[in-house]
C-alpha cells in the first residue's frame, strides 16, 4: 500500500494499492468511529480490481465507462461481505443480481444508455427508468507500468494465489465469506 499525494483519490497499478491520505480521512470526516469500515471498503475495493483483473478484461473499451461498470459489480459484491458502502460510492439496485449483471453486461448497458456530461461524469439512465450521474471512484493509472505481457500475467496470478490463500485464512477462522 502506498500513500502519495499524486493522485486525488485510490487506485491500483496491478501491483501496488496507491491511496491519497487527504481524501481517504475525507471520505470518513463525518463518520470517524467507522473509519475503519471505510478503510477496509477502499482497500477490498481495490484488491477486488486486481483480483478480478479489471484491467486485463478491460479489451477495447472505454476506460471510464468500463470503471464505471466495475465499480458497480464490485460495490454491489462487497455490499455483500460489508454490508456497508461509503457514501459517494457506485451503488445501484438495478444492477443487483450478479447473475445478470456482470462487468461486461453493465459496461454494455451503461455504454448504450449514458451521456457524459463533463470529462469523466456520465448521465445514465437505469433499467427502471431513473437517471443517475455516475464517475469512477478511484485512479485510473496504468496498470504494470513497465512491464510486458508476461509479467502482467504472473502478477495477476500472484494476486489471485495471495486472494486465495486469504479466503482460505479467514474460514479457518470461522468467518463463513
Amino acid at each position: 500500500f502506498t500513500s502519495t499525494r499524486e493522485i486525488p483519490t485510490a487506485g491500483t497499478d496491478g501491483r501496488r494499492i496507491l491511496y491519497n491520505p487527504e481524501w481517504l480521512t475525507d471520505i470518513y470526516k463525518d463518520d470517524v468511529q467507522h473509519a475503519a469500515d471505510y478503510i477496509q471498503f477502499v482497500v477490498a475495493h481495490e484488491l477486488y480490481h486486481i483480483i478480478l483483473d479489471t484491467a486485463g478484461r478491460q479489451g477495447g473499451r472505454k476506460k471510464t465507462l468500463w470503471n464505471i461498470a466495475t465499480d458497480y459489480v464490485i460495490n454491489r459484491d462487497l455490499k455483500e461481505e460489508f454490508r456497508f458502502v461509503p457514501e459517494g460510492a457506485l451503488l445501484n439496485t438495478n444492477f443487483g443480481d450478479p447473475k445478470l449483471w456482470y462487468a461486461e453486461r453493465v459496461y454494455e448497458y451503461i455504454e448504450k444508455n449514458s451521456t457524459e456530461i463533463s470529462v469523466g461524469f456520465f448521465k445514465i439512465k437505469m433499467p427502471d427508468g431513473t437517471e443517475v450521474e455516475a464517475c469512477p471512484w478511484h485512479e485510473d493509472l496504468e496498470m504494470y507500468p513497465g512491464e510486458g505481457q508476461e509479467q502482467k500475467d504472473e502478477a495477476a496470478l500472484e494476486w489471485k494465489a495471495i486472494a486465495v490463500k486469504s479466503v482460505q485464512a479467514a474460514k479457518m477462522q470461522g468467518h463463513s465469506h
